[in-house]
């Protein structure tokens, strides 16, 4: 009988010991982790967020494909913008959205995890971190490859690794099947006539100049030196004479001076320009051409399918 009471008693020490070593969701000791940032910031969370907030698009819409939105606090407001959002059909879910700078409206919705882009001015992060809350700065990405380490890193953040292992396989899936099929075509020069007041866009280092690539499309602007004052002149559209003209299909403010397809056609001084002369001047989705997050891979197969639509609209690429 003694040795039975001793038997028991260990059983029950070894099961007490072992459920305390599980991190418990939600809350208590065994559920925070500490991770770096993008930034260097050493930031303490808990293992799985349950009040995340989103301070840019590009973590909307990965939050709405790694946690259910019952743990989304808040969106940006873009994120219901069908014109640049590709969530907007499901981001009415999430009832609070985001727009502007005000800590007060955030401090309101109790976050026990701020996700923001490190282009943001981070000063305005220190009200948040001088009350605890947690706040996780990420890389933004400037190509298709930095998309893939963003996926991981967010998935880590908010403790979905599998999750984001999945994703991250079926984007770099995706995109090997779009080049797969761009590659039996003959290239296409493009120029994306997209950035607000006529600005150049897509200059080398963007990630539209990457998504084009991965597209099997040349992007005539990856060749020109451009700060924030160039503008896309009916010069350069002369000088580099496209296969295609892309324009946005999404506008906002600053973009008025974007030429319509029905200005460029009838302009005759772009008369000898290839992409006027055959009419291939095509509208492109805000989706695609300003895309942040892993939806790259629907825009590198919507610019493919744009420059050449014979070959992507007959086989597929889903």
């Amino acid at each position: 009988m003694k040795r039975f009471w001793i038997w028991l008693f260990t059983a029950v020490l070894c099961l007490f010991c072992l459920g305390c070593g599980q991190p418990k969701e939600g809350g208590g000791e065994g559920s925070q982790r500490t991770i770096t940032d993008a930034v260097g910031n050493e930031v303490t969370l808990p293992a799985k967020p349950q009040r995340i907030v989103s301070m840019t698009l590009g973590t909307d819409e990965l939050l709405m494909d790694l946690v259910p939105t019952d743990r989304i606090a808040a969106l940006t407001y873009l994120s219901d913008d069908s014109g640049i959002s590709h969530i907007s059909e499901r981001s009415g879910a999430v009832e609070h959205k985001i727009r502007g700078t005000s800590a007060e409206a955030i401090l309101a919705l109790h976050p026990d995890l701020i996700l923001i882009g490190d282009w943001w001015k981070l000063e305005f992060l220190a009200t948040f971190r001088d009350m605890g809350i947690p706040v996780y700065v990420y890389k933004t990405p400037y190509t298709v490859d930095d998309v893939e380490k963003m996926i991981v890193e967010v998935a880590g953040a908010v403790g979905e690794e599998e999750r984001g292992q999945a994703l991250r396989e079926e984007y770099h899936r995706r995109i090997e099947k779009v080049q797969r099929m761009a590659a039996r075509e003959k290239q296409r020069s493009v120029l994306a006539i997209a950035g607000a007041g006529g600005a150049a866009y897509g200059t080398k280092g963007s990630m539209y100049d990457d998504m084009c690539r991965y597209a099997g499309i040349y992007n005539v602007l990856r060749d020109i030196t451009a700060n924030g004052n160039t503008r896309v002149s009916k010069e350069i559209i002369i000088e580099k004479n496209p296969d295609v003209i892309l324009l946005p299909a999404w506008t906002t403010a600053g973009m008025e001076d974007v030429p319509s397809r029905e200005e460029l056609l009838s302009d005759p001084a772009l008369a000898t320009v290839e992409a006027i002369r055959e009419g291939r001047i095509v509208s492109v989705s805000g989706r695609t051409l300003y895309c942040v997050s892993h939806y790259v891979a629907d825009g590198i197969e919507e610019l493919a399918t744009a420059v050449y639509p014979k070959a992507f609209l007959r086989e597929g690429t889903s």
